[in-house]
């Protein structure tokens, strides 16, 4: 046996599982690019009855997860208060106002890039908290987010910015407040998430009948309902945990852009439709909004910051350490 044959299981071990992780990783991303695809697929349905079935499906993947794991649900039950009331705003709220925009007439590519914005907007957020220092890639990023919404808002040379467009940057500002203000709360539990969803369930089955919403929906849209809630909400957050402990965070953090990207793509296929020049403008300024961020992160980072890392990820996905990693925060990207 050669030397390097003999070396070669003592080294193949942690790379396999980096390679594992990262494959894991991606795997949730893609899922989280269906997340906007099978909301828009499934907008026949009234719009609480939609959030009560996905939050309700994530929900019972999540305490799945915990059962397999033999982890418990006591722990959920003492989630503080103020922990869960900023994550239920942000889990809610985020993708309570994408279903509402939608429903006030949004073009669903537009709503789907304005809701990709969310980590700009979070950065602005730590900056006001005090939670970080700020670099001049920043005031970049949040201008290029900025004059990609307004790009996104521009028809036939003018800005036109639809209710429904207002409703889905309500919804990133609310995620973005729920990550940027996270470590400002009591962390509770290590899956916080799941009490995070189990509370919008609740919430929207309240919603849905106090507003009587009509059930004539089509078994296909209770079977997407269903889905988006068991795939991109549910089963991709429990291999993206995963993936942040195994993988690599770097790669991790570079492969997520694929999301915004995906899942614009992906409506763009469901509706056959060719995208408009300034929705294509809009989506690459947004993109280079969140890689200006990620570049004042890694400064921060190295100057020795007090802020958590981050890994940028999409709503229907955890956002921060306390929310992945029962036993260990991600390593720094």
């Amino acid at each position: 046996m050669t030397d390097s044959a003999a070396g070669a299981p003592h080294h193949a071990g942690p790379h396999a599982a980096t390679r594992r992780g990262n494959l894991l990783g991606l795997t949730a991303i893609l899922m989280w690019s269906s997340w906007a695809p099978i909301m828009v697929s499934a907008d026949a349905m009234p719009s609480f009855l939609l959030l009560a079935i996905a939050f309700s499906g994530a929900s019972a993947v999540m305490l799945a997860r915990r059962a397999v794991l033999r982890l418990g649900f006591a722990d959920l039950l003492r989630t503080p208060v103020s922990t869960l009331a900023l994550g239920f705003a942000g889990l809610w709220g985020s993708n309570t106002m994408f279903v509402l925009a939608l429903d006030a007439g949004a073009a669903p590519v537009a709503a789907t890039i304005v809701t990709h914005t969310w980590p700009i907007w979070m950065a602005v957020i730590v900056l006001m908290l005090g939670i970080a220092r700020g670099t001049i890639w920043d005031l970049f990023a949040f201008a290029l987010g900025f004059a990609g919404v307004v790009a996104i808002a521009t028809r036939e040379g003018q800005i036109e910015f639809h209710l429904g467009l207002a409703l889905g940057l309500f919804g990133s500002f609310l995620w973005a407040i729920y990550s940027g203000a996270r470590t400002r709360v009591p962390a509770g539990p290590p899956d916080a998430l799941t009490a995070y969803a189990i509370a919008a369930a609740i919430v929207s089955w309240v919603c849905h009948f106090a507003l009587g919403e009509p059930f004539a929906a089509r078994p296909l849209d209770f079977a997407l309902a269903l889905a988006v809630g068991m795939l991109p909400m549910g089963i991709a957050n429990a291999l993206w945990d995963i993936a942040v402990r195994r993988g690599d965070p770097v790669r991790l953090a570079g492969m997520s852009f694929i999301e915004p990207v995906c899942g614009t793509g992906f409506i763009l296929l469901l509706l056959a439709q060719v995208p408009r020049p300034m929705d294509v403008l809009g989506l690459a300024l947004v993109l280079g909004g969140l890689a200006l961020g990620t570049v004042s992160e890694k400064i921060r980072r190295r100057r020795g910051s007090s802020v958590p890392p981050v890994v940028i990820m999409p709503p229907t996905g955890p956002a921060v350490a306390d929310d992945v990693a029962p036993d260990r925060p991600p390593p720094a990207v």
